[in-house]
């Protein structure tokens, strides 16, 4: 063993303690010096958190936007169909009206010729009612000229005087159609 002078030994309590006090004061001096760093560290963490938060936020809106492009997209297209849908509508309903207006003018049409028709019927109803005694001289003729007829031979034909009187008749009665029927004398 080594002999130490007394100097020495009364020196070496001395120094660990100051070691100590040493090492607490730069553990001191250095956790003074890093709270602030920490603050730092902290704060840059927070700010990349955050940083990541907004291009993660970015993103989501960046796909929002495109998803949302697409419907409008989407939704333009359809629009672009009504509008040709209800253009072809409209033109249909232009040509049906165009239709109902031509049907309503035919309409019109037979319906005055329905009128006109119901107008004649009704002259001519009052003039066969007017020519009632006409008609009556007219099968009183055709008897006549029955009678006189000679064909067939098995019919029996008038002869004779019978035959003279039946054409006299006939003319008489041909006489009395003639102004019968003659418009000069109708009222």
């Amino acid at each position: 063993m080594k002999k130490v002078a007394p100097t020495q030994q009364a020196n070496h309590p001395e120094k660990k303690p100051r070691i100590l006090l040493k090492a607490i004061a730069t553990f001191g001096a250095g956790l003074i010096a890093a709270v602030p760093l920490f603050h730092l560290v902290g704060y840059g963490a927070e700010k990349l958190v955050g940083f990541g938060k907004i291009q993660s936020t970015v993103e989501v809106q960046a796909k929002l936007i495109a998803e949302l492009q697409v419907e409008k997209k989407t939704l333009s297209e359809k629009a672009d169909q009504l509008q040709t849908k209800s253009h072809d509508l409209e033109l249909k309903l232009n040509r049906s009206d165009s239709n109902l207006n031509a049907a309503n003018q035919q309409l019109a049409q037979l319906t005055n010729l329905l009128g006109e028709y119901k107008n004649l019927n009704s002259q001519l109803g009052n003039r066969v009612k007017a020519n009632d005694p006409c008609l009556a001289i007219q099968r009183v003729i055709a008897e006549i000229e029955e009678k006189l007829a000679v064909n067939p031979p098995w019919s029996h034909a008038l002869q004779g005087e019978r035959r003279e009187e039946a054409m006299i008749q006939l003319e008489k009665h041909q006489q009395s159609l003639r102004s019968c029927l003659s418009p000069s004398t109708k009222p």
